[in-house]
């Protein structure tokens, strides 16, 4: 759904300006231009709508295909339809409302402002985050089921006070459940790589690694010939900076801690740097995100300018004498950007949790596969969920990799440690499952992904560059109830009708 609104208070006759925070975008302010006219404003608009393109996350390409039949298939489009144009949903919103007030403010909320917000209004904001609290400190799935039953215990009292009307109900209590279960599976993220690390045998490298790629305009057919990198071009880390490829590791705090080798070779990359001629430094895109910034903060200190380039597994850090220099390589990127989304239909997106390179069987040979760790809640799905392994197929289409493995975890009490041992990693074999994914060609799911799910990601993206161009039809789809969205949404794109 396209974000939600908490305040609505807007006049047709102002001119409306929504601007966007660069580092949060759920961020945004709205202010009146009188300057700006109603037609230079709607041109604004409709050039924005014209040269936004679609991006799809990994995470929900089983949705968008039409294949994850837990989605809401009328508020995925919605959220496609205005991704990245909050002021044409505000324009939009506002000529349905018709709403006549004092000041132009329009204000949207993040899900945690939005849930403190609920959580306020209902009167049982003490019990509320003392349950999320408990949830926050669950080492395991039975910890976690005690948290979420305490949770709806207050619920069931937030229901009785009726305080919030049935809708803000519903969206606190799919607020307040979200976020124990998702906090629970990001704290535990790191152990259950161990854990498949200690299954495997293997180091996972490249944790949490951007990935980026263009989809071409003509369709799936001239993306699966041009778009997708061949097997075994895969450049991983070089291991020369980043000597420890896998993800940064925190402290207690969530703080990162940086190898002391990562440490030097940055301050003697940056010493060299200041004292030879060159007009620039590039450090290795093996970086991860949070040495990246590490960097960048080196280079500040070390009074140097520095912007980060390149798109997905190519992002570098590059490093400059002087602004000037570091404005004209922006300028190039942005004009090279503005080329290339002329010729991209939609673009995939997505963050991999590793890879890991194995042995291949009576070979010396070593392969790579793509690794997706899921942290369940409440059990271990066997065979594991279609969106999950449509997830790591456009994980390994986008790398060009043959084998992924799916691994879930539960945290039981009788789990393996942060740290495990041979035998404690063999007690938690019952914790772990992981599912061997064969990507290669012929295989079902390759075979599945390029002639199902690519196609459908086309066709979905048509469906919202259609939506986007015809004013009536996105007016009817935001003023549609349930069934008039379903009929829409039958016409656009059939196959989200399920």
């Amino acid at each position: 759904m396209p974000p939600v609104k908490k305040k609505t208070k807007v006049s047709p006759d102002e001119s409306l300006l929504v601007v966007l925070d660069s580092e949060d975008e759920s961020s945004v302010s709205v202010s009146s231009d009188h300057a700006l006219g109603a037609f230079q404003k709607r041109s604004l608009l409709y050039e924005a709508k014209e040269k936004q393109v679609l991006r799809i996350p990994g995470s929900k390409v089983a949705a968008v295909a039409g294949l994850n039949f837990f989605s809401d298939a009328a508020d995925l489009f919605l959220e496609f339809l205005y991704q990245d144009l909050l002021e044409l949903y505000i324009h939009d919103s506002t000529l349905l409302l018709g709403v006549e007030v004092e000041a132009p403010t329009v204000e949207f909320v993040s899900d945690e402002q939005l849930r403190l917000l609920l959580m306020t209004q209902s009167g049982y904001a003490g019990d509320l985050q003392e349950a999320l609290e408990a949830a926050e400190a669950a080492e395991d799935v039975d910890s976690l089921k005690t948290a979420l039953t305490k949770i709806e215990d207050v619920l069931q009292a937030v229901g009785h006070a009726a305080k919030l009307v049935p809708e803000e109900f519903a969206q606190l209590r799919e607020q307040m459940l979200k976020e124990a279960r998702c906090g629970f599976g990001r704290r535990h993220e790191d152990a259950g790589i161990r854990w498949y690390e200690a299954r495997v045998g293997s180091r996972v490298y490249d944790e949490q690694r951007s990935l980026f790629l263009r989809m071409p305009k003509g369709g799936a057919a001239v993306a699966l010939a041009q778009a997708f990198p061949s097997v075994a071009t895969l450049v991983v880390s070089d291991g020369r900076l980043a000597a420890n490829t896998a993800s940064t590791p925190v402290d207690s705090n969530g703080q990162p801690v940086f190898a002391p080798v990562f440490v030097s070779l940055v301050e003697a990359n940056i010493g060299s740097f200041k004292k030879n001629e060159p007009e620039s430094l590039n450090f290795p895109a093996s970086l991860t995100s949070a040495e990246r910034k590490y960097v960048h903060q080196a280079a500040e200190q070390a009074e140097l300018f520095s912007q980060s380039l390149g798109e997905g597994v190519d992002r570098f850090v590059k490093l400059y004498r002087d602004a000037t220099a570091a404005a004209a390589d922006l300028r190039k990127l942005r004009d090279a950007e503005r080329i290339a989304d002329e010729n991209t239909h939609f673009k995939l997106i997505g963050k991999v949790d590793g890879l890991v390179d194995v042995s291949s069987p009576g070979s010396s040979m070593t392969r790579t596969l793509v690794v997706e760790i899921k942290n369940r809640t409440n059990k271990i799905a066997d065979p594991p969920a279609l969106y999950d392994v449509v997830q790591l197929c456009t994980y390994c289409r986008i790398l060009g990799c043959e084998e992924g493995d799916l691994a879930q975890c539960l945290r039981a009490r009788s789990a393996v440690a942060a740290t495990p041992t041979p035998l404690s990693a063999r007690h938690a074999s019952e914790s772990l499952h992981v599912a061997r994914l064969d990507f290669r060609q012929g295989s079902m799911h390759r075979d599945g992904w390029d002639k199902h799910v690519l196609p459908n990601m086309y066709a979905f993206a048509d469906a919202i560059y259609a939506a986007r161009q015809d004013d009536n039809l996105r007016y009817r789809l935001l003023a549609a109830d349930a069934l008039e969205r379903r009929s829409l949404l039958q016409n656009l794109c059939p196959h989200l009708d399920r």
